[in-house]
């Protein structure tokens, strides 16, 4: 039956697809050793250590609050901007 097969060829096609998503997810994480996460870790914390003591210095209000690292295809460095009532 016709219905039965296109069925089956889309659900082989949904496995595949499954199938190619975990890869890519693997694939990701180990494109980046340890070593270089680490790396990437410091350097990401130096930068808002420093681009925090510039703001400070500069009198804003402005501070890099949080740190996302997200690791894609490029691994990316994601700052979160927040506010600072007082000091």
């Amino acid at each position: 039956m016709n219905i039965t097969k296109n069925t089956e060829e889309n659900m082989g096609l949904l496995d595949k697809a499954k199938e190619s998503v975990e890869k890519a997810k693997d694939i990701s994480l180990d494109l980046v050793s340890d070593e270089n996460l680490a790396s990437m870790i410091v350097a990401a914390c130096t930068k808002q250590e420093n681009v925090n003591e510039a703001l400070k210095t500069k009198g804003s209000i402005y501070r890099i609050a949080d740190i996302d690292l997200v690791m894609g295809i490029p691994p990316k460095v994601v700052f979160s901007i927040h506010r600072e009532f007082g000091d």
